[in-house]
């Protein structure tokens, strides 16, 4: 195991990013759920161009990673 450390540290901190990212999506997802009962266009158009990017991370995560994805599980 120890010959492998080199490439599972690596791939393990890269899933931790990605569970992070999720994590983050999951709460801007909620802002914008709430702005938009709010009534504010403003904070939700924020909302919305912070999600665009962070999905574009995950999506580029999720490149790197492969088909080994480690998701947390979803607690609602």
């Amino acid at each position: 195991e120890q010959e492998r450390l080199s490439e599972l540290v690596p791939r393990a901190i890269g899933e931790l990013r990605h569970a992070i990212l999720t994590t983050r999506i999951r709460a801007v997802k909620r802002r914008i759920s709430a702005a938009a009962s709010a009534g504010d266009a403003s904070a939700m158009r924020l909302a919305m161009q912070e999600l665009i990017e962070l999905n574009t991370l995950k999506s580029e995560f999720a490149t790197y990673l492969g088909d080994r994805i480690v998701t947390p599980p979803h607690k609602s």
